[in-house]
């Protein structure tokens, strides 16, 4: 079980804009993407969303935004909402407020610079933060964004991963995948799959 969905009832009244779950009468997920852009993966995600016509929230390292900034034309985000992950994808917790701003300032910059973009979405690497960056993002004007199932993409195999997803999927979930160079092949195999069991099931797909 994902941890963040264990503390949330405790941490959740003390942040006024931390998002871990969004409970639906009706059928709806949220599919979310980290540690982008990586664009032989990313490509081919936005490739395979945009054939089942489902939106997602892509959030995004500063040093992957740097390190490929010159294929970030060739990535059609025009459906789809970007986030902010942070620059070196390091946990936050136990860094200096000063540090904490730069991360989340540069890959602003960086989104701004090669993107065209601003975001007002936040989600910090690992989902390891304190008061410090919760406060800082929110002088930024940003929201946190966590998640309330793991797809562990990173991890497992596509077989185990699909299984895990279509046991836990309820709805209002924040679903993380990864587009990330140690992830994209678990990840490319198991989201036609999933999208296509989602849709079966009646589930719509919304952006945050």
């Amino acid at each position: 079980m994902n941890w963040h969905k264990e503390i949330a009832n405790i941490i959740y009244p003390a942040f006024t804009n931390l998002v871990w779950q969004l409970p639906k009468k009706k059928k709806v997920l949220y599919l979310t993407f980290d540690d982008g852009p990586f664009p032989p993966a990313t490509a081919e995600i936005l490739r395979i969303l945009d054939h089942y016509n489902v939106p997602a929230i892509f959030f995004l390292s500063g040093k992957m935004i740097f390190r490929y900034r010159h294929q970030l034309a060739s990535l059609d985000y025009r459906n789809h909402r970007l986030g902010n992950h942070g620059y070196s994808h390091q946990p936050l917790l136990g860094l200096s407020k000063r540090k904490i701003f730069s991360e989340l300032q540069l890959t602003d910059r960086l989104m701004m610079k090669y993107m065209g973009q601003a975001t007002s979405l936040f989600r910090p690497p690992f989902g390891i933060w304190g008061p410090a960056a919760y406060q800082i993002a929110n002088s930024l004007g940003k929201d946190f964004i966590l998640w309330s199932l793991m797809s562990n993409d990173f991890r497992w195999s596509a077989k185990k991963v699909q299984e895990h997803l279509i046991r836990h999927i309820k709805s209002g979930d924040v679903v993380v995948f990864h587009d990330a160079p140690s992830s994209y092949k678990t990840t490319l195999q198991v989201l036609p799959d999933f999208l296509e069991h989602c849709r079966k099931e009646g589930y719509e797909f919304l952006v945050l």
